[in-house]
């Protein structure tokens, strides 16, 4: 008898909730009639920004540098569906300047490949909980990695070992899906990815080899991070593959982002690691830009009254290989910066970088102030 009612229960709640949506019907149909043209009012906001930096170096044979770049951003929505269309222009990085002798310095330097591009196109579903996604041409290195102040080379740091993991093998603007749900489990979520391993950059800026993807051509670049948000806190912690085997073996790590809010200000810490073997170019006495075995990265944040401070260092270790040059190398880098407004479309920031880093076999130590213009136009 005991367990007939139990087994009730379950109907009998069914039940009055049947009873409650019939009683509550008419009006919920009044209300979604007349919320209706809200809801499907469409949105269409442009952005566009420029950003201009110069730069120096206490090196007498590499002159002075300034480069700029302009984004004009498109994002269409209706409801909790969108659509954007990122365009891009930047300089060209002449050979031997500052940014294509340590292309770490300079994040927003050479960013696109024909100097004239489009660099995103991609729809989404983006709402504040439960299951988002999106699907197209988008900028890989922004997806997963993820930190609220060392993530943006326009607002925050220049230098690329204090925006995203040095491990980590990500291509360029590249055909992509991302889904990701933050709160599927409690305070626990999940971001998943998958896209091609070689992007715009990696095919020359020929966007019709972007879906020209076999296993021994180009491959796929993969990645899935468990995510732990708190109220002063967010920690995620990943597992990434690359099979581009056109330039590569295939390649395998792991790394961890995690930020943290402070009464003093913001923290981030990163880590990462490469579980594979280093990749082994047949040459004699090459110089291995790519493969970095070991990274660690600390950053600060401090939002001011006038503007912001941030402060970063980083280490990198390359992968030991025999016939490289920099094998077993250690990369250090340091960067300050104070960023204030002008006034609400214009920001200017002041940088220095300290870096010891091996150029031609040549340990170099090397200073680098910088001014950078941001215009929200």
């Amino acid at each position: 008898m005991l367990y007939t009612r139990l087994t009730s229960i379950p109907f009998f709640i069914l039940y009055l909730q049947g009873f409650s949506a019939l009683a509550v019907e008419k009006n919920i149909t009044k209300n979604m009639l007349n919320d209706k043209s809200e809801l499907i009012s469409p949105s269409l906001d442009i952005e566009t920004n420029l950003t201009a930096t110069h730069q120096i170096i206490d090196q007498n044979s590499i002159s002075p540098e300034t480069l700029y770049s302009i984004n004009i951003a498109l994002d269409y929505q209706v409801n909790d569906l969108g659509f954007v269309m990122m365009l891009e222009h930047s300089s060209k990085v002449e050979s031997s300047d500052i940014s294509d002798t340590f292309p770490e310095v300079n994040s927003d330097a050479g960013t696109t490949t024909k100097r004239t591009q489009i660099s995103e196109l991609l729809i989404y579903r983006q709402q504040e909980e439960g299951l988002n996604w999106q699907l197209g041409l988008a900028e890989v290195s922004a997806l997963m990695d993820r930190s609220k102040i060392a993530n943006d080379e326009v607002t925050q740091f220049l230098s690329a070992g204090l925006l995203n993991n040095q491990t980590i093998m990500f291509p360029d603007y590249a055909i992509s899906t991302q889904i990701q749900n933050l709160r599927a489990f409690g305070n626990f979520g999940y971001r998943l990815l998958l896209s091609s391993g070689a992007g715009i950059d990696e095919n020359n800026g020929n966007y019709q080899d972007l879906l020209s993807i076999t296993s021994t051509n180009k491959g796929t670049f993969s990645a899935m991070e468990l995510v732990s948000q708190g109220s002063n806190y967010q920690a995620d912690f990943g597992l990434w593959q690359n099979t581009n085997t056109e330039k590569q073996d295939h390649q395998t790590g792991i790394y961890t982002s995690i930020d943290v809010s402070l009464q003093v200000g913001e923290l981030n810490f990163r880590y990462g690691h490469l579980l594979s073997s280093p990749y082994i170019n047949n040459d004699d006495n090459y110089e291995d830009k790519s493969n970095i075995d070991e990274f660690v990265a600390i950053a600060f944040h401090k939002g001011l009254q006038n503007g912001s401070f941030g402060l970063g260092y980083n280490i990198s270790r390359h992968g030991e290989s025999k016939k490289a040059i920099n094998s077993g190398f250690i990369k250090h880098g340091v960067e300050t910066y104070y960023r204030t407004s002008v006034n609400e479309k214009v920001f200017i920031t002041s940088s220095l970088q300290w870096i010891e880093t091996l150029k031609n076999g040549v340990k170099v130590n090397a200073w680098l102030p910088t001014i950078r213009l941001e215009v929200i136009l």
